[in-house]
């Protein structure tokens, strides 16, 4: 009996990690919330040179990549941004959801890839302390997030997490999958360079989810990144002269996919090493 159990263990071990890791089930939303929250960070535009409007605008979505304070958002979400101003900001919260502008620079723009790269200014994380005077829900945590080695699957679940609809105090995660895999729709305008591997992902997101990650929920890591919704056929409302015709949300949106934002970070020596929730670190 002993030596049957070491054969089916060594089989087991010769079959190799796969098999096991088609056990472990799916990373459930409640820790992809939990865990990634604090790698999502708001764009948000405050006026011609940061004068600070009543109501600032919140343009998209980025998220932090690797150890260094960089981040990747869309292309289009930065149209506004200026060098060295407070115009846009990119803002990280603390515990008690009070939101803190930090200035960035922009290393690269991808126009044709609707694609950008960008540092956050004076990143600088510490292990947070364990005692002191500072309130613990001043401090703001800093996870970052690791790009996908492995191209999307068509089906996989995922989840996006960004800021849509000017939400301001946590961002917002949606759960949805992979629809497609090579995307090629003529009814999208403007489509990116190389749309024969953008990915299409079932998710109705909105205004400000671009540039949020599409986080697989078999990996946990990032698969794409939402560049801009795919609208549905127009629909006629009213009667007569009032009659018009308005566009529909039709729940799919369209992605690069995680081999762009690789390729970015490889010419910028950005490595892919996420921060965790577990090492406590905060700004």
């Amino acid at each position: 009996m002993k030596t049957r159990l070491v054969a089916c263990l060594m089989v087991l071990g010769l079959a190799g990690p796969n098999l096991f890791a088609s056990h472990k089930g799916q990373i459930s939303p409640v820790e992809i919330a939990s865990e990634d929250s604090s790698a999502v960070l708001q764009l948000e535009y405050w006026g011609e040179a940061g004068t600070h409007p009543p109501h600032p605008i919140v343009v998209g979505t980025g998220f932090l990549i690797g150890r260094e304070g960089y981040f990747v958002t869309a292309a289009h979400v930065l149209a506004r941004y200026k060098p060295n101003s407070p115009q846009l900001t990119a803002t990280t919260h603390q515990r008690d959801k009070n939101g803190i502008g930090v200035w960035f620079d922009v290393i690269e723009i991808d126009r044709e890839r609707d694609l950008a790269l960008c540092q956050l200014k004076g990143f600088r994380p510490f292990k947070e302390p364990s005692g002191g005077t500072r309130p613990k829900l001043s401090y703001r945590p800093i996870t970052s997030l690791r790009i996908s080695e492995e191209s999307a699957l068509a089906g996989e679940p995922i989840a996006i997490l960004g800021y849509p609809l000017g939400s301001f105090a946590s961002p917002v995660i949606q759960i949805g999958n992979i629809g497609a895999t090579d995307a090629m729709l003529e009814t999208v305008p403007n489509f990116p360079a190389g749309r024969k591997d953008l990915l299409i992902v079932s998710v109705a997101g909105n205004h400000g989810d671009s540039g949020c990650p599409v986080i697989s929920l078999t990996t946990g890591d990032v698969v794409g990144m939402l560049i801009q919704y795919v609208p549905a056929p127009l629909l006629s409302v009213g009667q007569g002269d009032s009659r018009q015709e308005v566009q529909q949300q039709s729940g799919l949106m369209v992605a690069v996919p995680a081999q762009w934002i690789m390729q970015m970070l490889t010419r910028h020596s950005v490595a892919n090493v996420a921060i965790m929730l577990k090492e406590d670190l905060v700004m």
